[in-house]
């Protein structure tokens, strides 16, 4: 995620690399032009651009908005709804609004077979789901957000 968020040209001055490989070498000094990872103010920005990708896109995307300034924590969208007909229009508008922006959504987990097979993997790192009916689950493949079950 952070890799498709560029910083602004006259920012990417706080993000600077001083480096050279021995001390014979002259130091170069780079900039980066994404957000990078490790840095404290990283997580921040992320979910600040999410944000304002739900305050932006809310007339086209108004399922998608609701659930991104309410639903997500840190790289995680969970989310819920009454009917799976409503349950499958948001994750349209979640993959929608998320493609439109070069963000790609991962790790579809839900106890519906339709939403799983409304998703298809984007790579071969891509996890589809775990449908398994929750009382059958063993507790290493249950679903965990910040430890919780």
């Amino acid at each position: 995620m952070y890799r498709n968020i560029l910083v602004r040209h006259t920012d990417r001055d706080f993000q600077r690399i001083v480096w050279r490989t021995s001390p014979d070498e002259p130091i170069r000094d780079y900039r980066l032009r994404t957000v990078t990872f490790g840095v404290s103010y990283s997580p921040y920005l992320a979910l600040r651009i999410m944000r304002q990708l739900a305050l932006d896109e809310a007339t086209r995307f108004p399922r998608a908005s609701r659930v991104i300034k309410g639903d997500i924590f840190v790289d995680d969208i969970v989310s819920d709804d009454n009917t799976e007909a409503e349950a499958l229009a948001i994750q349209q508008e979640l993959i929608s609004i998320s493609q439109a922006t070069g963000f790609t959504l991962h790790k579809w987990h839900s106890n519906s077979p339709a939403l799983l097979d409304a998703v298809q993997p984007t790579s071969s790192h891509s996890e589809r789901h775990h449908n398994v009916p929750f009382a059958e689950m063993e507790n290493d493949m249950k679903t965990k957000v910040f430890g919780l079950q």
